[in-house]
């Protein structure tokens, strides 16, 4: 990597953009198949999502290589301080601007979608974990109002083969 080159900046920022852009894409997949419920699909998917993960992490390691072989800070401010100090052109620098926006918008995009699907996945485990206690006839932690009004916990706990 040539460090102060406008297009070797360029070409990482458009990489990391790609790379957000597939993050992306395989979240929307994993939120359809959270409600279709192919669990070996959704291994498939979280496999998929941790090479890509990988991937960005080693761009944004080579960004800050970049970044900081010019003295320059991290992120946002790093970009700025770059456009503002080296680039060379103005077509370059409203193209950088151009991608480096559509990378923040993807990366809050999947950050929620990131976030609801983990709500989804959250959800689908305590109802596991629920029926597998129904299911052993572990703890069980309903309340029901007995004839005083006061709340009592039901002492329903024998597994469902005995009952």
């Amino acid at each position: 990597m040539t460090f102060g080159n406008d297009t070797t900046l360029l070409e990482l920022i458009h990489l990391m953009a790609l790379e957000i852009e597939s993050l992306y894409e395989l979240l929307k997949q994993e939120s359809q198949v959270l409600v279709d419920g192919d669990v070996e699909l959704i291994e498939s998917l979280a496999a998929s999502k941790q090479s890509v993960v990988a991937r960005i992490n080693r761009l944004t390691v080579q960004q800050n290589d970049f970044f900081g072989a010019l003295n320059l800070p991290y992120g946002q401010e790093g970009l700025d301080a770059y456009m503002g100090q080296y680039m060379d052109s103005d077509s370059n620098m409203l193209e950088l601007k151009s991608v480096w926006k559509k990378i923040t918008q993807q990366l809050e995009e999947s950050q929620v979608l990131n976030e609801a699907n983990g709500a989804c996945i959250e959800l689908m485990n305590r109802h596991t974990e629920r029926s597998l206690e129904i299911i052993r006839g572990g703890p069980s932690e309903e309340f029901t109002y007995g004839s005083n009004g006061i709340k009592q916990q039901t002492s329903n706990t024998r597994p469902v083969a005995t009952v």
